[in-house]
């Protein structure tokens, strides 16, 4: 029954929006205000500390508010070409998480980047005469602003979310002319050298991605964020204009937006050929345990009552300084 234990985990992407950006969301999750703080609540604060990586930093990190510069950039970016303002396309056209590149070269080529890029879109806006941040020589309202306190609280795919995404009529079957399951999951085709879905062999995105990046490998926010993202943007700009799920950081991540997300509460059955009931045997064999051949007897096991009572999330464990 080793696999019973397999059927009943949900397969899913993490939905979340939070930073969409290399530095590291301040993932803390409270909501109590911090010290000299405004008195301000926002799930979207994004830490800006990159260069510490390569030694010891001059200034202290900036707290960047990822969804007022999204909302502030939709205003004045072309329709479409919001993200591609801060953010590259590898050759394959994959959005890059990192801000103005794709790799994290050296200490001096970060602080140009940031510098001559965010100051300088400051700079244009202030220019046009658009309320905008600080600019050149304003370095403490950037490097020692008083912080605000993170609401930003952790979100999983549960059976009711997972449901809705199956049941999503924008989201097209790939590779399977009933079910959309192709959509979103995969695994990597060795011999093809490409990602590939195989039916009935999802598993929930943790499987493969990690906390952190493993060489090629993503880690699991910096995946989720990409692909949630990038499908959310596309639905929601397709000729149908169907309804998507959120593309900014508190429409995921604000305890107040989740509360207002719709729960499913009679979830039809996930298919995976699994059987109704089963009979737990004990492992037999020369790879039976040394000692434990014959001290357990056949156990009757009713599958589908287990699958209807478990409501396991996919959430997160305890959320850490993300830095991709």
């Amino acid at each position: 029954m080793m696999n019973a234990k397999s059927l009943l985990r949900w397969a899913g992407a993490l939905v979340a929006v939070a930073a969409v950006t290399v530095f590291g969301l301040d993932a803390r999750g409270t909501t109590k205000p911090l010290p000299g703080s405004t008195g301000e609540q926002r799930a979207d604060l994004v830490e800006i500390g990159v260069m510490a990586k390569f030694g010891d930093l001059e200034l202290p990190k900036v707290t960047f508010p990822h969804d007022r510069h999204s909302e502030a950039v939709a205003k004045v970016a072309a329709p479409g070409k919001e993200c591609a303002t801060c953010h590259k396309n590898d050759d394959k056209g994959k959005m890059s998480l990192k801000f103005m590149r794709l790799e994290d070269t050296t200490a001096a080529d970060l602080k140009n980047i940031y510098h001559a890029n965010c100051i300088g879109c400051h700079t244009e806006q202030a220019k046009a005469g658009r309320k905008t941040g600080p600019q050149d020589g304003e370095c403490r309202s950037c490097h020692n602003p008083k912080p605000v306190a993170s609401s930003w609280k952790q979100i999983g795919l549960d059976k009711s979310l997972h449901y809705r995404h199956v049941a999503a009529k924008a989201i097209a079957p790939v590779n399977d002319p009933q079910k959309n399951c192709g959509a979103c999951h995969h695994v990597y085709d060795e011999a093809a050298k490409k990602l590939a879905w195989v039916k009935n062999k999802e598993d929930s995105c943790r499987a493969c991605h990690g906390a952190a990046r493993v060489e090629k490998k993503p880690s699991l926010r910096e995946a989720a964020h990409t692909q949630c993202i990038t499908c959310h943007r596309g639905v929601a700009a397709a000729p149908a204009k169907a309804d998507s799920g959120p593309v900014s950081c508190a429409g995921c991540h604000d305890p107040a937006m989740q509360a207002k997300f719709k729960v499913v509460r009679d979830v039809p059955r996930l298919e995976r050929g699994q059987p109704d009931a089963a009979m737990v045997l004990p492992e037999t064999g020369k790879d039976a345990p040394k000692g434990m051949k014959g001290t357990m007897k056949p156990v009757a096991f009713n599958h589908k009552v287990h699958e209807a009572a478990s409501n396991r999330s996919t959430t997160a464990p305890p959320a850490t300084r993300w830095k991709a």
